[in-house]
């Protein structure tokens, strides 16, 4: 499903210095990853180049048959729209709009909901305990469920694949155990493949199916 063949990632500070250094890794459907490491190691970029975020010194990443640093501005926006879904540690939500508008927004910027797409929404709102806050704003919700929101906003477009990035960060641990349940209910009853970058390694033990760890920008247990 997802590829990545030689990849480097180098910032230049007066000297290069290579976040990435030459990862090799391959992702398949239905798969839940964690991407685990120090602070420092890289984990976060590596989760950015896999999703297109970031574009590669050197290497590639390859979304089947799409390798991504070869799409252009408009492809790649395209792909993400359809394909990619994102959850952040910080819950980025617009706080003039109330859920359900917030939940929507990857879709309705460019075009009306379906009747189809209203309804799968809704299902999943429904699945994560937030249909009775659809008309709220965020300033009214907690964190968690501020981060349901996030993960509803992702599912929106009903993605391939779900990257994650710190997603129970900046969560109580009552409420990240809740969170990660969701996560956990995605992969195994729904089928979706999720990429996750955390330092819990609770997390890897209890729900990936395998853990990438990475040490000065390289994959040291794959």
């Amino acid at each position: 499903m997802l590829r990545a063949r030689s990849l480097k990632k180098a910032f230049f500070q007066g000297v290069t210095n290579y976040v990435i250094n030459g990862v090799n890794l391959e992702i398949e459907e239905q798969e839940f990853v964690t991407i685990t490491g120090k602070s420092g190691s890289g984990k976060s970029t590596l989760l950015y180049l896999l999703s297109g975020l970031e574009k590669p010194t050197s290497g590639e990443v390859m979304f089947y048959n799409k390798t991504l640093h070869r799409l252009n501005d408009k492809e790649m926006s395209e792909l993400r729209r359809k394909a990619f879904g994102f959850v952040f540690q910080f819950f980025n939500l617009v706080s003039s709009l109330n859920v359900w508008d917030n939940i929507c927004l990857p879709i309705t910027i460019e075009r009306r909901l379906t009747e189809e797409q209203r309804m799968t929404i809704v299902e999943y709102v429904k699945m994560l305990g937030i249909y009775d806050k659809l008309d709220s704003y965020p300033h009214q919700l907690s964190g968690g469920q501020q981060q349901r929101v996030a993960i509803a906003r992702a599912l929106a477009i009903d993605p391939d694949i779900i990257f994650a990035d710190e997603p129970t960060g900046n969560l109580d641990s009552e409420t990240s155990d809740d969170v990660l349940r969701v996560f956990d209910n995605l992969n195994k009853w729904l089928g979706k493949t999720i990429v996750m970058v955390t330092h819990d390694e609770s997390i890897t033990k209890m729900l990936a199916t395998r853990e990438v760890r990475l040490v000065n920008g390289r994959i040291v247990n794959y």
